[in-house]
């Protein structure tokens, strides 16, 4: 019983750790990826497409006929972790929600999922290709 407590007292925090990091990746990928697909839907139907920004949550929504209409939703996996800075650059000014246009063009600018105690990906929109990628900054 005494080996199994030692054990045990090593693995857990391992294992939340482990647990942790893999909630952030999650995370960051998920947003990635509604990205891409908002993109790729915004160049297939010929519509403008917005993403907008919240702490808790990305919102994927579609103009028809000049009316935007929700579309899609996620949330972080993990209350530790939320989005955080979000920064493109439209015609009228800064903006905290990214668009992508018929020709496969976006605002540019970046966005921050970020993790209690430090851990941040920059998730990054190009302009006028609408290319989307992620860096890490701080340790996992």
């Amino acid at each position: 019983m005494a080996v199994m407590a030692v054990l045990m007292s090593i693995a857990v925090p391992s294992w939340l750790r482990y647990q942790r990091a893999q909630d952030f990746n999650s995370s960051t990928s998920q947003l990635v990826e509604v990205l891409r697909s908002t993109q790729l839907r915004a160049v297939t139907e010929g519509r403008t497409y917005r993403v907008d920004f919240t702490a808790d949550q990305a919102s994927s929504v579609r103009q028809v006929a000049g009316v935007y209409q929700s579309f899609t939703s996620i949330s972080p996996t993990s209350s530790d972790v939320s989005y955080g800075n979000p920064g493109f650059t439209t015609v009228t000014g800064p903006s905290t929600s990214v668009f992508f246009y018929t020709r496969g063009t976006a605002t540019k600018g970046t966005v921050k999922v970020v993790r209690v105690g430090g851990s941040t990906r920059t998730v990054t929109v190009e302009g006028l290709t609408g290319r989307v990628s992620s860096a890490c900054t701080g340790t996992l």
